[in-house]
């Protein structure tokens, strides 16, 4: 299932607190209501896109959602592989009595 957006406004917030005031990835969690590892991820594409803070700040909000997507859009060739299967699956689980494990096996 794939992970819901974050709005612009939280990620420059938890920017902010990673900038700023120099939190941690769990006080950013606790202090901006994300996740862990979702605030962790934000942080290190943020270091990746070699922006420096000042930039971030400035950017209009599109460009900033976008560099955050990016990672979205390159693409993992298993779970490609992986995905051409996914309409089969659906097809399947529709079905009554059909479960994961049975397909699993």
């Amino acid at each position: 299932m794939p992970r819901k957006r974050t709005n612009v406004e939280k990620i420059r917030e938890i920017l902010r607190l990673s900038q700023e005031l120099k939190f941690s990835v769990r006080q950013i969690a606790e202090a901006t209501g994300v996740s862990k590892t979702s605030a962790g991820e934000y942080i290190a594409e943020y270091k990746r896109s070699g922006l420096s803070y000042q930039d971030a700040l400035n950017i209009n909000d599109k460009e900033l959602a976008e560099i955050f997507e990016k990672r979205n859009k390159s693409l993992n060739p298993m779970y490609e592989d992986l995905s051409k299967e996914f309409p089969y699956y659906e097809k399947e689980l529709a079905r009554v009595g059909v479960i994961l494990y049975l397909l699993w096996e």
